[in-house]
């Protein structure tokens, strides 16, 4: 770890937005918990934004006794790229990247990618424990790349994008967390985060990315059009290792595009690359299904004591694949798994 000498200047709540958004079960109950939250905090002054992700992980506890279960939380902050004007897709913070962060943060996840949980290449030594390495594609923002890698669960994180612009934006030195940072004697004074530019249409990975080398890959709201659903899955199984790896994609439950991987990553499917029909992978394949309740945003510095009002409550939907020899059937005790009439009740758009 590089320390550096820097003067820090403390972020006044002075014209900052903030927002809410929980993460609740899928089945509806007046003692429902919510799984975590995220706060997003923009500052139009300062030109900062932030979203502070949180896990509730007291329901993990031994304790049999809900009111003596102590109470128990993983939070992380993290920066995002200050957008004064969204004017594409990879410029916009959906909502599944939302959940998608705050499901990264489970035990599960967490664990997975602690030190030494896959087997280390035979140059891993003690003096080098071996670095468990992750792959975002369409990152846009990067907001579950980078929450991976400031809970220190992932130390390597790659986020991807086939847009130029949101690459270049994942790039741009950001302050960092609750800070408006000086610069140092050392000359880090901001984050920028590893990005390189992936389209999942081209045949051939780019040569930074090393093939089968990455024990995760995720996404959210990638699956938007059901001719990319093929792309986007040999993308997935050129980078992620043979065993011990996951993939996981975060969308909202009403894109059919997602069911459609479901579906070919578990039952096999037609590929146009191929013209031909592919089995299906090999390990173990879930949806789970969450509710996602947004907030309005609001002035921080409202004082009238009014809670904030609920926007929309968002169907989302988690695809989890693990290959052989890795055992992660949830991501979290409160997980719902979806079944075919689920699927059909849920109205789809496209």
């Amino acid at each position: 770890m590089l320390i550096c000498s820097r003067s820090f200047i403390p972020i006044t709540a002075m014209g900052v937005q903030i927002r809410t958004a929980r993460l609740m079960p899928w089945i509806r109950s007046s003692t429902a918990k919510p799984i975590g939250w995220t706060r997003e905090s923009r500052n139009d002054q300062l030109q900062t934004y932030q979203v502070t992700v949180t896990y509730d992980t007291s329901s993990c506890s031994n304790s049999t006794d809900e009111e003596s279960a102590p109470l128990s939380f993983t939070t992380t902050t993290v920066s995002l790229p200050f957008i004064e004007q969204v004017g594409s897709l990879a410029s916009s913070l959906w909502p599944a990247a939302l959940a998608g962060a705050i499901l990264v943060q489970s035990p599960a996840i967490q664990q997975q990618f602690a030190r030494r949980k896959t087997p280390p290449p035979p140059t891993t030594t003690d003096e080098h424990p071996y670095q468990p390495r992750v792959v975002e594609l369409g990152a846009g923002l990067g907001l579950l790349g980078r929450t991976l890698r400031e809970s220190a669960a992932a130390p390597q994180v790659t986020c991807t994008d086939q847009d130029v612009a949101a690459i270049d934006l994942l790039r741009t030195p950001i302050r960092s967390p609750g800070t408006n940072m000086v610069e140092g004697k050392c000359g880090h004074a901001f984050d920028a985060t590893q990005a390189m530019v992936l389209d999942w249409r081209d045949e051939e990975l780019p040569d930074t990315l090393e093939p089968n080398s990455f024990d995760g890959v995720f996404g959210t709201d990638v699956a938007y059009y059901s001719f990319l659903v093929h792309p986007l899955l040999d993308t997935a199984r050129a980078l992620q290792r043979p065993s011990n790896s996951v993939f996981n994609v975060i969308g909202q439950a009403n894109r059919q595009s997602l069911w459609d991987l479901l579906h070919t990553i578990r039952d096999g499917g037609y590929s146009q690359r191929t013209d031909q029909r592919e089995p299906a992978w090999d390990g173990i394949t879930t949806m789970n299904l969450y509710r996602l309740e947004m907030e309005l945003w609001q002035d921080d510095s409202d004082e009238s004591g009014n809670p904030a009002t609920l926007d929309e409550s968002i169907s989302i939907a988690a695809l989890l694949h693990t290959t052989s020899g890795l055992d992660l059937p949830a991501l979290t005790d409160q997980d719902y798994v979806a079944t075919a009439r689920d699927e059909e009740s849920i109205e789809k758009s496209f």
